[in-house]
């Protein structure tokens, strides 16, 4: 076999290749090496003001926050462009569910702090005569903040809002699928807080993993299941505590006498509501049988109304990216495969990234439409014969984040909320739960773990820590101490038998 002779000139462009790959493979390893090394100075800045954060009073942690509020109200021109250029998000959207409820867990927090940071009595007890106790609540110290894209700000000034309340230095990684409202969110945090205080952490997957590869005492993730899950992981290497706020499929019964009008009202809205790019918008309807048609003449005639009009079509958020946008089509792709019948679809703008609403019945209950969270503005519609029909196929599923109910009848709710667990439910209403800022709001095994929210909120970035104090001398745990005399024996069977 005759060998092949390369000629000077191309051994020198492979040279030359061969040089440019490894300098590729250089800058690579510096840029991850740089990125690790940034992260780890952004994390010693915030280990520094952790002590002095945890020791603030109320009057301080005060200040902070309204510096928070201050610089949200003076940036919201910039914060409506930036959902518009991840989302295209209209303003009176951005608005409501942005802008507000950032606001909103920030004024809760002022409101409420003083009473929240304040030590609790806790009642006497014979066993421990003689002393008083109370509870602290005390920062947990240095957290992370992980939120999401679907709302990314106000999923990220939210629980930032409860830390701050809390007492704890915080850093917080926004999503890479969101970059304007990202660059948003640190220009932001930049504008108000000092390097010891608050960081904002940009970047992808591996910015994520660096994070979580650091010793936070408190872990507060919003996203899915299955990342929830490897977060939980990592938190375990240093037993940091996590708030994990999840998703998974949000059932909706409609069984009864119900007002058909109001809940397709209620539906729609819901999954109007930025696209559907929602954790708990209405996924999968089990409606009873004799109510089927009629509740899809209404839920057909609302979207008519609200969305697919020339005046409402551009008031509706876009799907975030190509991605989404291709794995929303797969699922309705799936169904139609499976005899799936769409019930009612509106129009869509492929080019705009506006996906209609679409309205789909399938019995294959292998069919993404049933297995996987929705996320978009897409119905799944099942039909019963009766409520044990519902209870059985949401129940054989992992919990749901929420559950939504739709019956005049008391009878029907009670066994409901009695018979299907779930993180929170809504009755005759949709998204509701969520706005309400005096309830706590979580998940449930695969939907979640702990609570956001309020004073849940400031909880979760608290230990509540137990003080008792001895205000006598008179030390009646003398008792216990050895020799155990006859005497000391009927005292403690007296104990056992009466206290």
């Amino acid at each position: 076999m005759k060998k092949s002779v390369l000629g000077s000139e191309q051994k020198g462009t492979l040279l030359l290749i061969k040089l440019m790959i490894l300098h590729n493979i250089r800058c690579i390893v510096d840029i991850c090496g740089m990125q690790l090394d940034d992260i780890k100075k952004s994390f010693d800045e915030l280990i520094e003001g952790e002590a002095r954060l945890r020791n603030t009073d109320y009057k301080e942690r005060v200040k902070l926050l309204s510096g928070l509020e201050r610089a949200l109200l003076l940036s919201k021109d910039e914060l409506f462009q930036a959902l518009l250029a991840d989302f295209g998000k209209p303003v009176f959207e951005s608005n409501y569910s942005e802008l507000y409820l950032s606001l909103a867990a920030i004024r809760k927090a002022k409101k409420n702090l003083k009473s929240w940071m304040t030590p609790q009595r806790v009642s006497a007890q014979m066993s421990v005569f003689g002393s008083k106790a109370w509870v602290i609540p005390e920062s947990k110290g240095l957290s992370l903040i992980i939120s999401p894209w679907n709302f990314p700000v106000m999923l990220a000034i939210g629980p930032l809002a409860s830390a701050l309340a809390a007492g704890c230095s915080v850093a917080i990684k926004p999503s890479e699928q969101t970059p304007a409202c990202s660059a948003y969110i640190k220009k932001l945090i930049e504008s108000c807080f000092s390097a010891s205080e608050v960081q904002v952490i940009e970047g992808d997957a591996e910015a994520s993993k660096a994070l979580l590869s650091l010793p936070f005492k408190h872990i507060f993730f919003t996203g899915s299941t299955a990342v929830g899950k490897l977060i939980m992981q990592a938190a375990s290497k240093h037993l940091s505590t996590v708030t994990l706020e999840l998703g998974g499929k949000s059932p909706l019964i409609v069984t009864g006498k119900v007002n058909l009008k109001d809940a397709a009202r209620r539906i729609v809205f819901s999954k109007w509501l930025n696209a559907g790019q929602t954790c708990i918008a209405a996924d999968t309807i089990y409606v009873d049988a004799q109510l089927h048609n009629e509740l899809m003449l209404e839920i057909k005639a609302v979207a008519e109304e609200l969305y697919n009009s020339e005046e409402t079509f551009t008031e509706y958020s876009s799907i975030v990216n190509p991605h989404h946008w291709n794995r929303l089509k797969s699922i309705v792709s799936d169904a139609k495969s499976r005899d799936g019948e769409v019930l009612y679809a509106s129009r869509e703008d492929e080019k705009n990234m506006k996906f209609g609403l679409q309205v789909i019945s399938c019995e294959d209950s292998d069919a993404k439409l049933r297995q996987e969270e929705l996320f978009g503005p897409i119905l799944s519609v099942v039909k019963i014969q009766s409520i044990e029909e519902a209870i059985t196929a949401i129940n054989s599923s992992p919990t749901p984040l929420s559950l939504y109910i739709f019956t005049k009848s008391k009878s029907i709710q009670k066994r409901l909320l009695r018979e299907i667990p779930s993180g929170s439910v809504g009755i005759n209403d949709v998204l509701g739960q969520f706005y309400h800022e005096d309830m706590g709001f979580g998940g449930l095994h695969s939907s979640g773990m702990g609570k956001s929210h309020g004073h849940d909120g400031f909880k979760a970035f608290s230990h509540e820590k137990s003080v008792l104090k001895r205000t006598l001398s008179l030390n009646w745990m003398e008792l216990a101490f050895p020799p155990y005399t006859s005497v000391k024996k009927k005292i403690a069977n007296f104990v056992v038998r009466h206290l």
